[in-house]
């Protein structure tokens, strides 16, 4: 039998906590491996590459990213935790590609980041931490470090795409909506 899930529950995307800067992290008082092993946990059971703890309603300035990737019968694990981060610097470089959310469920939109990212962070071993990254990793760090913000990734396209999408992610649901609909009268 499956065990339910105990976690902190996914605030949805009307949720007035999403749009407040969370507080700083106390590094000496928290126990940051336990924070990073709960965010992760919850990541992974949403399904996202990412997470920032004010999304679970943890009001706490972090995030985690990470994947599982299995080949040729080895599993690889990629976990990183984000401790009060500070983005120092990104690329004149652009790239534009769909970004979704897990506080936005069903909502796809084009978004337009810069390539490449430098940040400076605390780890879960309390080390201060300097790194540039690339490509996705870059997307999902600057893409979670919004919600450092108060801010999301609807608000980084027109308000044109914006209303596209919302529209978009309205007709599928009507669509399952009539779906569901048929199935129960058979």
């Amino acid at each position: 039998m499956d065990k339910k899930y105990e976690g902190p529950q996914l605030l949805h995307m009307a949720d007035p906590s999403l749009t407040k800067v969370p507080s700083e992290v106390d590094i000496e008082k928290e126990d940051l491996k336990q924070l990073k092993k709960d965010l992760i946990e919850s990541m992974v059971f949403y399904g996202g590459v990412g997470l920032s703890a004010n999304q679970v309603g943890i009001d706490k300035k972090f995030f985690v990213m990470g994947s599982t990737l299995t080949e040729k019968d080895e599993e690889k694990v990629f976990e990183k935790s984000f401790f009060n981060p500070v983005i120092i610097s990104v690329s004149d470089d652009k790239e534009s590609q769909k970004e979704g959310c897990l506080s936005f469920p069903g909502l796809w939109l084009m978004v337009n980041r810069p390539s490449s990212c430098t940040i400076k962070y605390i780890n879960s071993d309390k080390e201060e931490i300097v790194e540039t990254y690339e490509g996705v990793s870059a997307r999902v760090i600057l893409h979670e470090y919004d919600h450092m913000l108060g801010a999301n990734f609807t608000q980084r396209v027109s308000r044109l795409k914006l209303e596209r999408g919302l529209k978009a992610v309205e007709k599928k649901y009507k669509k399952h909506q009539r779906r569901m609909t048929s199935v129960s009268k058979t």
